[in-house]
């Protein structure tokens, strides 16, 4: 098992590692299903926010709360969306004091629970957390089944002044997907060396389809071109 949090030494890396993504139309495909389903939601939550690039998208339709677990991410939100309020809690725990039209938790961040039992209760807390009639948009890490057991990424970015060479091995203990990353850092001075080690629960289908349930939303995955993972897409009906 993984200590302390995701990100936890490379948060200040992380929009550098995805420079490359397109978080305009991955955020348009998270619109068009929610005008869709739920024309006329207003808020909505972004749970597992990271640095905000979603948020920052998504705010141009909706007024934004982002939640996160790891306050360094946070930061990085606020920078490019100061306007935006933040929470700085646990997915499987939080509580606010407020309920949205649209929640939402993305980039595989539910993985990061680790457990199918935490991941039930992360599927709660949002549930909570959602008007009548709400929308939940969850996009899953990988299942037992599809898991790239004993692949090796290698990967590199520059941006300005800054190159990032980083590299792990993924692979499998029981149901956790480990992933041992090894990141190299060139700026000014000597390049830094960042080891870190994250862990990603391995979820079934039906257990993700028992969690939307055991909270009486009904849910359904969809395949998606830009979601590469597809999407749950769960709906809370009105009353």
């Amino acid at each position: 098992m993984s200590s302390g949090l995701p990100y936890e030494n490379s948060a200040h890396l992380y929009d550098l590692m995805y420079v490359r993504r397109d978080y305009t139309t991955t955020a348009e495909e998270i619109r068009a299903i929610a005008e869709d389903l739920l024309p006329g939601a207003e808020d909505l939550l972004d749970v597992g926010c990271g640095t905000g690039r979603h948020l920052e998208v998504l705010g141009n339709w909706y007024r934004g709360e982002g939640l996160d677990i790891n306050p360094t991410m946070l930061e990085l939100t606020h920078a490019r969306c100061p306007q935006i309020p933040l929470h700085e809690n646990d997915m499987r725990t939080f509580e606010l004091d407020r309920s949205y039209d649209l929640v939402i938790c993305l980039f595989s961040a539910i993985g990061y629970v680790e457990t199918a039992e935490a991941m039930r209760r992360s599927i709660e807390r949002m549930s909570a957390h959602l008007r009548s009639p709400g929308l939940l948009i969850v996009e899953p890490w990988f299942t037992p089944e599809n898991f790239w057991d004993g692949h090796l990424a290698a990967n590199f970015q520059m941006e300005a002044e800054t190159k990032l060479a980083w590299m792990y091995r993924q692979y499998r203990e029981d149901l956790t997907a480990v992933l041992d990353i090894h990141y190299l850092v060139g700026g000014e001075g000597q390049p830094e060396y960042i080891r870190e080690r994250q862990d990603l629960g391995l979820f079934r289908p039906a257990e993700m389809a028992e969690a939307f349930a055991a909270v009486g939303l009904e849910a359904e995955y969809r395949e998606s071109e830009v979601w590469s993972r597809g999407l749950y897409v769960a709906r809370r009906g009105a009353g």
